[in-house]
């Protein structure tokens, strides 16, 4: 029996290193293809009219025709209206109503600001396709080296990552209109979204019969100082109270501090406010 049990352990212990070694290959086996479809789309795909070669391709636009298509009205307004359309749609999913209000974490934060911003990109990646469909490719080559090998933050630093490198891709190929487009889109959703700073406002070990008593002070307080409540996740139960606010960038924290001890001086409890 002893004999058995070694045997089973020893089994069970490599079947762990095997699957583990298994994920590692997965996942360079992923990046490997991205590099490989950077590489060499023209051999993967056996397509010559793919990269402009063959009969019916479309070149990339010369440095002339670039610069001509600023004053193109049809193409400026084919392409904001693309966009607008993919903004519009995707405000109703990033605002939709069942969302309102549901902050958790720094992610539900960035959230609106995400979907946004990645249906900018995708508009951008099919006006880059429509010109030379191998560039499909190259954007999936492209994702697979930012998801798997760079370090970014929250997720609409991603966005913001992925949208500079589809800008830059439509700079070199000449579709400079485009790429000035998406980085005025950009630059005015991140005005937009991203107006004042976040913090987190934490209230641990307070009193339970003075939790939601507490918790009315503080929303009172920060309206009154203009402070935006973006969520709330509260254990009135466990005596810990969390906010997640906003404020215009020239009100400072201190001051806030200041007045959330001198509201809650009986509350027994400890209060943190951090950007985040």
């Amino acid at each position: 029996m002893k004999v058995g049990r070694r045997r089973t352990a020893g089994g069970a212990s490599r079947l762990a290193l095997v699957g583990a070694a298994s994920g590692r290959a997965s996942r360079t086996a992923l990046v490997g293809a991205a590099l490989t479809g950077l590489a060499t789309p023209g051999r993967l795909l056996g397509q010559d009219e793919m990269f402009g070669t063959g009969a019916g391709a479309q070149d990339f636009p010369t440095l002339e025709e670039g610069i001509r298509a600023f004053g193109d009205v049809p193409q400026i307004a084919q392409l904001a209206v693309g966009i607008a359309v993919a903004l519009a749609l995707a405000a109703l999913l990033a605002f939709h109503p069942k969302r309102r209000g549901r902050v958790r974490d720094e992610a539900d934060l960035s959230y609106p600001n995400t979907i946004l911003l990645f249906a900018v990109v995708g508009a951008i990646v099919a006006q880059i396709v429509k010109v030379s469909p191998a560039m499909a490719l190259v954007v999936f080559g492209i994702g697979g080296l930012i998801r798997f090998r760079t370090r970014i933050g929250a997720p609409d630093d991603t966005g913001h990552a992925i949208l500079a490198t589809l800008v830059g891709i439509a700079a070199g190929m000449g579709m400079f209109l485009l790429a000035v487009l998406g980085t005025a889109v950009g630059w005015g959703l991140m005005f937009a979204t991203e107006g004042g700073r976040s913090y987190r406002l934490r209230v641990r070990d307070l009193k339970r019969k003075v939790a939601f008593e507490t918790r009315d002070a503080i929303r009172a307080l920060l309206a009154d100082a203009g402070w935006k409540i973006l969520g709330e996740a509260h254990r009135p139960d466990r005596g810990k109270l969390d906010f997640y606010v906003r404020h215009p960038a020239e009100t400072g924290p201190e001051d806030m501090r200041d007045k959330l001890d001198d509201t809650l001086p009986e509350s027994g409890g400890r209060i943190r406010l951090e950007e985040i």
